[in-house]
């Protein structure tokens, strides 16, 4: 008879294999091509399009001033705007199929069988998340490190990956707020529903706080004011990393006492 492994942790790794290397794929597909248009907005054939723009609208697809600059280019387009959205789809995606999709499919009540701790179930499956999101966010890097090869540019390593951990931080925090809310009610609309609708208001409340300079302390609510500039400090790093670990104490707390029928 086989035995039932207790390894979640490296189960959950190999059953993801095909997500993490689609997402991988993905996002390095995404940041080669938005980094492959910098030349032209470098030699102003597209940046004069932009400069009639309202803040408002600047605020979304970037400040231009910085367009001709690499490091600028990066930060805006890549890690300002589009990367720490799909990040913050994936997170959601993915820490509410670790929890609320893998009781539906009934795998949770195969895991409590398990001789291990409700706590050390649900440690492994966070660990198999952070570790998802960290393999994934590498292919942000190698999209920026072929492209930047391409077009004979160069910019700061150290600088991309602390940009690349401020979008994975914040999105990261996003997914916690869906594996939280799975890990307490199981209920995948609550789930979901909760984590995105706050992504989409605190990523609308950062866009229009420029235009909207009365917004300027609510916005303060919005966890990508804290990925903004995307050269994230260590005072924010710190911010996002105690808002993830209170959703982690929560989701193990509700956990614990949740009745999970069988």
């Amino acid at each position: 008879m086989t035995m039932l492994p207790q390894n979640i942790f490296s189960k959950t790794l190999y059953q993801k294999r095909k997500f993490i290397f689609g997402w991988f794929l993905g996002l390095t597909a995404m940041t080669i091509l938005t980094l492959s248009f910098f030349p032209s907005f470098k030699n102003g054939e597209i940046g004069k399009t932009f400069s009639d723009l309202s803040p408002a609208l600047q605020k979304v697809v970037g400040n231009t001033d910085s367009f001709r600059t690499v490091g600028g280019y990066i930060g805006q387009q890549i890690f300002a705007l589009r990367i720490p959205l799909l990040a913050t789809v994936l997170s959601i995606v993915l820490f509410n199929g670790l929890t609320v999709g893998e009781e539906r499919k009934g795998l949770l009540e195969t895991q409590l069988s398990l001789p291990l701790k409700r706590s050390t179930i649900l440690l492994q499956k966070l660990l198999a998340g952070i570790t998802i999101m960290a393999v994934a966010s590498i292919g942000v890097f190698v999209g920026i490190w072929v492209t930047l090869l391409f077009i004979h540019e160069h910019y700061s390593y150290l600088t991309i990956w602390r940009e690349i951990l401020g979008a994975v931080l914040v999105s990261l925090d996003f997914g916690l707020i869906a594996f939280m809310f799975g890990s307490a009610l199981g209920k995948k609309s609550i789930a979901v529903g909760v984590a995105s609708g706050f992504a989409f208001l605190s990523y609308l409340i950062s866009s229009l706080v420029t235009a909207v300079p009365s917004l300027k302390d609510i916005e303060k609510l919005s966890l990508f004011h804290y990925q903004s500039p995307a050269i994230i400090s260590l005072r924010d790093s710190l911010v996002l990393a105690i808002v993830g670990l209170v959703f982690v104490l929560v989701s193990f707390l509700m956990f614990q006492r949740r009745d999970i029928g069988t």
